[in-house]
């Protein structure tokens, strides 16, 4: 059933700003804007990366996921679109800066989990599943050079 939801100018807005965090880190990325789905509309990134990770971006208009190997970290839209916009800029060049450091763990109904190291050096805290941001609970894995990146002539 199509309900006719389109991506909002606000949407389009922030991806034009992911795009251009992606474009300055030289990231492989396919986009795809999505305006009617079992959701909500949304922008979506896959991102290129080594064989061993999957990794996609999802933006919709009151949250912003990050996916990490079949897992989701979402960051919900909380006050203004212009602060959620910020964030959502912040988290995206942290995560392409550094190295990606996630910990996976399973839940006692079996499906995977975890949390997502964000931020640089001094600022930089765990987010995502409470007992594997909180109580390091899970296997930590860390990616250096994690990001696929185009060729710059």
């Amino acid at each position: 059933m199509d309900d006719g939801a389109s991506i909002t100018k606000e949407q389009l807005d922030v991806a034009a700003q992911v795009d251009a965090t992606l474009r300055a880190h030289h990231a492989k990325v396919e986009r795809q804007d999505v305006s009617s789905t079992r959701n909500r509309p949304c922008v979506s990134w896959k991102i290129a990366t080594r064989p061993d990770i999957g990794f996609e971006l999802v933006l919709f208009e009151d949250s912003f996921q990050i996916v990490v190997n079949g897992w989701s970290l979402p960051i919900e839209r909380v006050g203004k679109f212009a602060e959620f916009a910020a964030g959502v800029r912040e988290v995206t060049e942290s995560l392409l800066s550094h190295d990606l450091r996630i910990r996976v763990r399973r839940t006692l109904g079996g499906r995977s989990t975890g949390a997502l190291l964000l931020g640089s050096h001094g600022r930089a805290r765990w987010c995502g599943d409470l007992l594997a941001a909180v109580f390091r609970m899970g296997r930590e894995e860390r990616y250096a050079d994690w990001l696929e990146r185009q060729t710059v002539t």
